[in-house]
């Protein structure tokens, strides 16, 4: 009886003052960074600014828009309009902190979760510490978590409804992910693929009147795709090796740049082997720092949050087999998160940056812990 009047208490709770308890829990957090230090990453927050006082000061909005100034844009077109003031940036990141926020609970209304996944959802979705920290200073992730969210939705919309209408919209907001960051035309790319095989599939099951799953369609496609990979490099005409010599060459020569200090971990790790080092690139990337390695409460808190993440990728591994059930779209966000996160744990040499790219996906990997109905254990 007490479980059950519990549960009704929880279903009384809005989403919307959830998301609203977030937000000014940010402001909050915005306004002690001004008034007495900015966290980790402030160096780039003040670059940012500095970038968007100078536009400001020349009237040169889209001048140097490309590898991620376009936010030092939006920020210099904040201040034409206002005042030009970091606490002011730091306040419109919060802002696109909040509208990820709304984008996600519509994310969740179009795949019918339920309203106990939803608070849960949003629970950790709020206070995740590295989310507070960098969606609170001027720093371009809380945009690209944004559009990224808003990307997400889109793709639903278009698929559930065919409201092609809507493909433009996917167009431009995948210009602007490559110009906020040009790592994120992995997202793009690989998202394009996903999308297109899906299609495919349903352009199969149209004409043969045949249930093909999605997931077995793409490993079908994928599986076809090797064997003509390795049939290519058997009969030298296109060879791998020297694939994976440039690749291993362009992230030597990302290594020789990196900065070396106490949270640098990639300088470590030989590159004899690409697989090799993929795996560890991987591994430091989510498991970094170590419990013995925490030396200030900031390595405490990315530590108590890559312990959050390995619980949600429990609960995403759990809902794996759902995820052929349910929707194929599902898999979509599965593959393009696992995807962008490697792409991420490649170029990613220290913790600190692992927990700023760990922000920009984080809307992909809540939606595939808490889309599946695990709840209804306690109803």
């Amino acid at each position: 009886m007490y479980l059950n009047n519990y549960i009704s208490k929880i279903y009384t709770i809005k989403i919307s003052k959830i998301i609203f308890l977030g937000f000014f829990f940010r402001i909050i957090i915005s306004f002690f960074n001004h008034f007495y230090v900015l966290p980790m990453a402030s160096d780039d927050a003040i670059r940012f600014h500095e970038s968007a006082i100078f536009k400001l000061s020349n009237l040169s909005f889209l001048q140097n828009i490309t590898d991620g100034w376009l936010y030092s844009s939006f920020l210099a077109l904040l201040y034409y309009f206002l005042t030009p003031s970091i606490l002011l940036a730091s306040i419109s990141s919060c802002i696109l902190w909040l509208l990820s926020s709304f984008v996600l609970n519509k994310i969740f209304n179009l795949l019918e979760v339920s309203h106990t996944n939803k608070l849960l959802a949003f629970t950790v979705y709020i206070f995740m510490p590295s989310s507070i920290i960098f969606t609170s200073i001027p720093l371009r992730e809380a945009m690209e978590l944004f559009i990224i969210n808003l990307y997400v939705m889109y793709l639903i919309l278009i698929i559930q409804n065919s409201k092609l209408i809507l493909f433009p919209i996917i167009v431009t907001l995948s210009f602007l992910l490559y110009l906020l960051h040009k790592g994120l035309s992995i997202f793009i790319l690989f998202t394009s693929i996903f999308f297109l095989v899906m299609i495919s599939s349903k352009f199969i099951n149209y004409f043969y009147k045949k249930k093909i799953l999605f997931l077995y369609f793409f490993l079908g496609f994928l599986s076809l795709f090797s064997l003509g990979m390795f049939f290519l490099h058997i009969l030298d005409i296109l060879p791998i090796g020297p694939i994976f010599e440039y690749i291993q060459l362009k992230i030597s020569n990302h290594q020789m740049n990196v900065p070396i200090s106490r949270t640098t971990y990639l300088y470590t790790v030989a590159i004899d082997n690409f697989f090799d080092y993929l795996f560890y690139c991987v591994y430091f990337y989510f498991l970094y720092p170590m419990p013995y390695e925490i030396q200030n409460f900031y390595d405490f808190i990315y530590c108590v949050e890559n312990i959050i993440r390995i619980g949600l990728l429990g609960l995403v591994l759990n809902n794996f087999f759902y995820l052929q059930k349910k929707n194929s779209f599902l898999i979509i966000i599965l593959l393009v998160y696992i995807s962008l996160e490697i792409m991420w744990a490649i170029g990613t040499a220290n913790w600190g940056s692992a927990a700023r790219h760990h922000v920009v996906s984080y809307g992909l990997l809540v939606i595939l812990a808490f889309f599946n109905k695990f709840t209804k254990i306690i109803k």
